[in-house]
């Protein structure tokens, strides 16, 4: 079996630790020679500079603009039919509109959400974005949701949600 995980950040940020490694175990007990491609859009000097300094610096501006085109880049040019599975935690490229990875979605294996926060909040005051969090989540093959609020908005979008906190 082959899963392709896309997160914001390497296993070196606890969220994608502890998110994603839950599954992983499962994974490789159920499944013992699960492959899994870990591809992060931040890298982990990004991740460190922004613990660092506790707020967003020029450095960490820049790099998250470089991690968004690489991100995209990434996603148009990868062969998803080869995976059984895509696990995402939250939306593949931050900060772009749905339509710059929509491709992903419509994909064989689809996409399966991973929603531990209410991250479309974020978005809500951003015209361009109000709406990317509905997308991604009527468009998911599935929703993980952290917790039932974030599964009972999910549900307006998708009826395929499952919550584990």
């Amino acid at each position: 079996m082959n899963v392709l995980c896309l997160s914001r950040y390497s296993l070196q940020a606890a969220n994608t630790r502890y998110r994603v490694g839950q599954y992983v175990d499962k994974l490789r007990c159920q499944c013992p020679d699960v492959s899994i491609d870990y591809v992060p859009a931040y890298s982990d000097a990004h991740l460190f500079e922004l613990y660092r300094n506790g707020r967003p610096t020029l450095w960490v501006g820049a790099t998250m603009l470089g991690a968004m085109l690489k991100r995209f880049i990434d996603l148009t040019l990868r062969d998803f039919d080869r995976y059984d599975a895509i696990i995402a935690t939250a939306d593949l490229i931050p900060w772009l509109p749905f339509v710059m990875e929509s491709r992903a979605y419509r994909s064989k294996p689809g996409v399966v959400i991973d929603l531990d926060d209410a991250r479309w909040t974020t978005y809500s005051r951003m015209p361009v974005l109000r709406h990317k969090y509905s997308r991604v989540l009527a468009s998911a093959r599935h929703v993980i949701a952290g917790n039932h609020q974030i599964a009972r908005h999910a549900l307006q979008y998708n009826t395929h949600v499952t919550v584990i906190p």
